[in-house]
């Protein structure tokens, strides 16, 4: 793309060989930049996709140790409930076992 109009003049042909140059170095650029552009997306996505699986984790801890509070707080009671049943049928036969032993001495 010389100039038609200087005949035998190199400059333009210098500086059209320049500017494609630079136009070439400016295509680079840009594609560098939709690279990075696209790799701060799929950064972005992955830091997303982090923070979500930690967020499911914890939320899957905390499920799971609230289930096992509440399985032991059930067996606990289930326990207590049992000993105390066993205690009271324990002191009532006992109570009436002294009543009989004392009534059968009485007559």
């Amino acid at each position: 793309m010389t100039n038609p109009a200087v005949k035998g003049d190199t400059s333009a042909h210098l500086l059209d060989g320049a500017q494609c140059h630079y136009s070439s170095d400016i295509i680079l650029l840009a594609f560098a930049l939709q690279i990075i552009n696209a790799l701060k997306v799929v950064a972005a996505t992955a830091a997303a996709t982090v923070v979500v699986v930690v967020v499911v984790a914890v939320v899957v801890v905390v499920l799971v140790v609230v289930i096992v509070v509440v399985l032991v707080v059930v067996v606990v009671v289930v326990v207590v409930v049992v000993v105390v049943v066993v205690v009271v049928v324990v002191v009532v036969v006992v109570a009436l076992l002294y009543n009989c032993v004392t009534w059968a001495y009485a007559n």
